[in-house]
């Protein structure tokens, strides 16, 4: 998976009304990849700004598998 899928497949669905986008991302990749999303060391599910910096952790993450 390329980081452009990865971030297709984060992304393919709605966030929730009410939901940061954050909090979204976060919770979209658990739901995708599981627990592996607790173990990066960057948490964007309070901190909009980390967004990115999470989605390269997990992509880097999911290589490493």
């Amino acid at each position: 998976m390329t980081l452009d899928e990865l971030i297709k497949k984060i992304f393919e669905v709605d966030k929730p009304y009410g939901w940061r986008e954050g909090q979204f991302v976060f919770n979209r990749a658990e739901q995708l990849f599981g627990g592996i999303v607790r173990t990066l060391n960057v948490d964007c599910f309070y901190d909009n700004t980390k967004i990115n910096e999470f989605i390269d952790a997990l992509y880097e993450a999911l290589r490493r598998e």
